[in-house]
């Protein structure tokens, strides 16, 4: 509170009503109304009225501004509670909905990563009927057909090698994704990052078929009619994804899965130590039924058992692979 303020306030009212008085006075006196008081003795009506009024205004001048400097702090305080409780509930709404998404993108990851390894026992599969039927126009001297079945087969294994890049992104972001929530205060237990090393380890299952893709090529290129067909096709236009050409797939397919599989491998194991508190309790979920919630353990149950029939498959190509060794 301004006691200038209070003070000049008076003040003022002090001057305007005493002017007042003074001429409501001067009047009376012109009139011939007197007014009488014992305690001063004077008879004149606008002496008193303006001592009056000088006295009046000086007490209401303060109280009026008192009031208006509690009524004008009292609104202030009032918004600024106000723009404090908004500012709150704008936080928490906000943070509200950053865990949502945070959540939203670690489940993402988790869908999108089985999805892709899904596909990898197909991917494999195909390339391994291509690669059948390329030993196949190789024995009858099937020129053009060879080759067709050869580029296919190395399509096949370019498509596995972006699922494998694919989902190591996946990882990344999942590992981005739930250092955040945990960071921001999130409190639901997040479903486990479903490729777990020995899924990781089971992709190395293409390298079987790789290898004898570029054996059966070698082969292929010692034969002059094979070699002069494979000169033709050998630099054209990209159909193999990750790669400019055929040759450069031919050259250097097996390097870039072992690539793509080590760092895949790696990614996982460090995600895997990262997380380990994050996820305990699902690594305990019988345990903690209650705790976790039965939707969110049927959820990582699915995600489970989706990758363990991938794991399976993949390996069963495996063996198929390396039984054309």
């Amino acid at each position: 509170m301004s006691i200038l303020r209070v003070i000049g306030k008076g003040l003022a009212g002090m001057f305007k009503l005493g002017i007042a008085g003074l001429v409501a006075g001067i009047a009376l006196d012109i009139f011939g109304f007197l007014i009488y008081t014992d305690l001063i003795g004077f008879r004149s009506s606008s002496f008193h009225l303006f001592v009056f009024g000088l006295a009046a205004g000086l007490v209401g001048g303060m109280i009026v501004e008192i009031f208006r400097q509690v009524s004008e702090r009292a609104k202030k305080d009032k918004a600024a509670r106000d723009a404090a409780q908004y500012a709150r509930e704008s936080k928490a709404s906000q943070l509200k909905a950053d865990l949502n998404r945070l959540s939203s993108d670690v489940i993402a990851a988790c869908d999108q990563s089985v999805d892709a390894f899904e596909q990898l026992p197909t991917d494999l599969s195909n390339a391994r009927s291509w690669l059948s039927e390329a030993r196949t126009h190789f024995a009858n001297t099937a020129y053009s057909p060879f080759w067709h079945a050869i580029e296919q087969a190395y399509v096949c294994l370019g498509v596995y090698n972006q699922r494998i890049a694919t989902i190591d992104q996946l990882s990344h972001r999942y590992m981005s994704a739930a250092r955040d929530y945990q960071a921001r205060g999130g409190r639901d237990v997040l479903p486990i990052f479903p490729v777990q090393l020995d899924a990781a380890k089971a992709a190395d299952a293409a390298q079987g078929t790789s290898v004898h893709l570029g054996r059966l090529v070698y082969e292929a290129q010692r034969d002059p009619v094979f070699a002069q067909i494979w000169e033709q096709r050998r630099t054209t236009a990209a159909v193999v994804a990750g790669f400019a050409n055929l040759e450069a797939a031919v050259d250097r397919m097996s390097g870039t899965l072992n690539a793509s599989l080590g760092s895949l491998s790696s990614s996982v194991q460090s995600l895997s130590s990262e997380v380990s508190g994050m996820g305990a309790e699902l690594r305990d979920a019988s345990a903690r039924a209650d705790a976790i919630g039965i939707a969110q353990l049927a959820t990582q149950q699915q995600l489970n058992d989706r990758m363990n029939k991938a794991v399976f498959y993949l390996r069963e190509e495996h063996k198929r692979a390396i039984g054309l060794l």
